[in-house]
């Protein structure tokens, strides 16, 4: 198994009501972050990338990433529908 993989998917309406985005793992985040993020600033987005790229590395684990990564959405004022 995939130790990068997240214990708890996270869903996030994206792209415009009813539109939806599981994010299930830190590489996954991180090209969510990079590609498809709506704003690419703030100290969240940048905390989620670094926290991704560390749990990429093996030196955090995963749910430091997913926890930064929800930050990020708040900060982003993109909803959260589950995590």
């Amino acid at each position: 198994m995939d130790m990068k993989i997240w214990d708890h998917p996270v869903t996030l309406e994206m792209y415009g009501h009813g539109h939806y985005r599981i994010v299930t793992s830190a590489k996954e985040a991180s090209k969510v972050l990079n590609n498809e993020w709506p704003i690419r600033h703030g100290i969240f987005y940048e905390k989620a990338l670094e926290m991704c790229r560390s749990a990429l590395k093996g030196t955090v684990e995963p749910e430091e990433s997913r926890l930064q990564f929800l930050k990020a959405a708040e900060e982003a004022d993109i909803q959260i529908v589950s995590h």
